[in-house]
């Protein structure tokens, strides 16, 4: 295993996102394209004490949904555009200094939004949270897990693998 602060498994079936010494487990699982065209689903689960959540998220050729960046002047509401969950985690891995605020990005119908902040020092908090269809009742359920900086672009680099599957 290379020494990174997750554990990330990067198998056919799931990824596996995993800090050893966290309680805190978020698994993407059930990649596919069910009409062979670019619409792609998968399911993710967020376990953790006393929480155990899952939705199914859809995006598009893999992982392309829409990044969230807050505006200054509007800080509940985003300007949104087209971008890979991997690009998006690779780009926070890459940035030269801790950011104020938030960076997101969500599935096309919002059923999974990732959120990161990061400290003064480098730690980069990525909170997921579910949420469920919006023709079910509503609930949400949100589990973060805090990571080096730089250590983003190996999660980034499995996610990606990861999506490939279905390119």
């Amino acid at each position: 295993m290379q020494p990174y602060a997750a554990r990330v498994e990067d198998v056919r079936p799931s990824v596996l996102l995993s800090p050893p010494d966290s309680d805190v487990e978020v698994v993407f699982s059930g990649l596919a394209r069910p009409h062979d065209d670019e619409l792609t689903v998968f399911d993710v689960g967020i376990v953790a004490p006393g929480l155990q959540a899952s939705a199914h998220a859809e995006t598009l050729s893999g992982d392309i949904g829409l990044r969230l960046r807050p505006r200054v002047s509007e800080p509940d509401h985003g300007v949104q555009e087209m971008t890979r969950l991997s690009g998006f985690l690779d780009e926070i891995s890459a940035a030269p200094a801790a950011w104020v605020g938030s960076l997101g990005w969500r599935s096309l119908c919002r059923q999974l939004i990732l959120t990161a902040t990061c400290d003064p020092i480098g730690h980069v908090t990525l909170t997921t949270t579910l949420s469920s269809p919006s023709s079910e009742p509503t609930w949400h359920a949100s589990a973060s897990i805090t990571h080096p900086r730089g250590d983003l672009k190996h999660l980034a680099h499995h996610l990606a693998l990861w999506f490939s599957q279905t390119r």
